[in-house]
């Protein structure tokens, strides 16, 4: 899998937020699955500060709605459009792409949350 940080960043006061690109993938012959994750860095030093995995791993708030472990192999959800900050609310808005295979739910069953959505991260 080639990866590498990607895409429009967002800069909010001292945070920088970005997406985590990866190479696009559509077909379920290719496991594991692609995730495409939110990176923090600290505006003035570069330095990281944190993930958001989109894609929640075990133990995560979310994880419960990718049934049957389906986000091990359901992918491409990721930051699709540029995000926007508010910086007097501390928040960053990201809109989200659905899971792979977005014409047949059967593929990424559950709820998929953080999918097609428009999430707020407090920076």
């Amino acid at each position: 899998m080639r990866s590498a940080v990607g895409g429009p960043q967002r800069a909010h006061t001292r945070t920088s937020c970005r997406r985590g690109a990866t190479q696009k993938h559509s077909a379920l012959s290719d496991p594991p699955s692609r995730h495409s994750d939110i990176l923090a860095y600290d505006a003035r030093t570069g330095k990281f500060l944190w993930k958001f995995h989109i894609i929640p791993r075990p133990g995560e708030f979310g994880h419960q709605t990718w049934e049957n472990d389906s986000w091990k192999w359901t992918g491409d959800v990721s930051s699709w459009a540029p995000m926007s900050a508010d910086p007097e609310l501390g928040l960053v808005y990201i809109p989200t792409n659905p899971p792979t295979i977005d014409y047949y739910g059967g593929f990424h069953p559950g709820d998929n949350l953080f999918g097609t959505s428009v999430i707020a991260l407090d920076v």
